[in-house]
């Protein structure tokens, strides 16, 4: 198969019906047609069912369909470093990341790698869904991503680094717990809360902490803005959880910022396709695991 064909299989995959792919392009459905059977000849195997309602993907059409859109951005990447290089930008590199990993984490980690390869232009993706950064990574889009630990991330990924990120709880300045250094994690059971929307890592933080204590959280104020959590507290609303250097870049005069006891810590790491990883990927997971490690 050239190009041509895998777009062709990623569009109408993607359209749902010959036609639309087609159109999206720029061919006659005709010629689409032929193409995708002379395709389909060579495979050994029909890739779509045809009916009235349009084309979907056989069992064999599926993991083809997967194969295609994973070679389209192995080639755009190749399309987009080989420009690059032409204009003196010698390297790309694709970074994916939670926002609070990427708050607490890349700054430092992104000076660094700066300093350390100042003609490597960065993108960056900031997603609260990990598991589409996880997808992203296993097709291609993103070179790397940064996302709280999970069984997933060896399902057709390789962890290239891993650390630990320490929680504290943010309260109200005017509580009494306020002057406290250390809060005893069973007291949080008490209080009210200010926390993400379900399905959020940090909700997802909250239900850990919650499920070790055997209780269940007493959700005051539920958010999809992370950076709402600390003016809520500091209106006197709840308390939140937060990562530490997540919370203390964002201190205010209204709250405290307490440690735990027990300390909570979540598990984070940087995600990479099982392949051998091109030499700007292991230059940043090399700046991002000195990083993990101090």
């Amino acid at each position: 198969m050239d190009r041509r064909d895998l777009e062709m299989i990623d569009a109408i995959a993607a359209a749902g019906t010959l036609s639309a792919a087609a159109g999206e392009l720029r061919v006659a459905q005709p010629a689409l047609s032929r193409r995708l059977r002379r395709v389909e000849r060579e495979l050994g195997a029909p890739l779509f069912v045809r009916g009235r309602h349009g084309a979907a993907p056989t069992p064999a059409g599926r993991v083809v369909v997967e194969g295609c859109r994973v070679a389209l951005a192995a080639l755009r990447r190749a399309d987009a470093d080989a420009r690059d290089a032409a204009a003196g930008r010698l390297g790309r590199l694709r970074i994916g990341t939670t926002p609070t990993l990427g708050a607490d984490l890349l700054p430092a980690v992104l000076a660094d790698m700066r300093a350390a390869r100042p003609e490597v232009s960065l993108d960056l993706l900031a997603s609260g869904d990990s598991d589409r950064l996880r997808d992203d990574v296993r097709q291609g889009v993103l070179d790397v991503a940064l996302v709280a630990a999970s069984p997933a991330d060896t399902d057709r990924l390789r962890v290239a680094a891993e650390g630990l990120q320490p929680f504290v709880l943010v309260v109200p300045g005017d509580w009494d717990s306020a002057a406290l250094e250390v809060v005893p994690r069973r007291d949080i059971a008490e209080l009210p809360l200010i926390a993400l929307a379900r399905g959020e890592g940090l909700r997802l933080v909250v239900e850990a902490v919650f499920g070790e204590l055997g209780a269940e959280p007493d959700i005051a104020i539920e958010t999809t803005e992370r950076e709402m959590l600390v003016p809520f507290v500091s209106a006197g609303l709840g308390a939140t959880l937060l990562p530490q250097v997540f919370a203390e870049h964002r201190r205010t005069p209204g709250v405290a910022i307490l440690a735990l006891d027990p300390p909570f810590v979540r598990t984070v790491r940087a995600v990479v396709r099982p392949e051998p990883l091109p030499l700007v990927s292991r230059d940043f997971v090399d700046v991002l695991s000195r990083r993990l490690a101090g």
